[in-house]
């Protein structure tokens, strides 16, 4: 109850019988991600007393991600008893902390 992130989806449609699976958004398949470095920081720490300065030591072999075909990029920072990781896709950009706080960060379009 006390992990939302967890919890499951609910889709209305207005069709009747529909044999079409939900497909999470692009959005949530991001934040799956964070939500699964966000563990893996805090199982490092319980092990180690600190967080891993590197995604590497999380297990992570690549910071890109592909999601639904389009590449993502995973960045972590670490400092003495914080981290911040976010992923970053082509059209929008999300952030975790240590506690679990989940932003989102406008993408900056470049004007020439």
């Amino acid at each position: 109850m006390h992990m939302p992130e967890r919890w499951g989806y609910l889709e209305f449609k207005k069709i009747e019988k529909s044999t079409e699976n939900l497909k999470l958004r692009y959005a949530e398949q991001q934040k799956r991600y964070l939500w699964l470095l966000y563990y893996k920081q805090k199982q490092f720490q319980n092990t180690n007393g600190h967080y891993a300065a590197t995604l590497k030591a999380l297990g992570f072999d690549h910071s890109e991600i592909s999601i639904n075909e389009r590449p993502n990029y995973l960045q972590l920072k670490t400092t003495n008893g914080f981290f911040s990781a976010t992923i970053t896709g082509s059209s929008m950009s999300w952030s975790i902390n240590e506690e679990g706080l989940v932003k989102k960060h406008a993408m900056q379009r470049l004007l020439y």
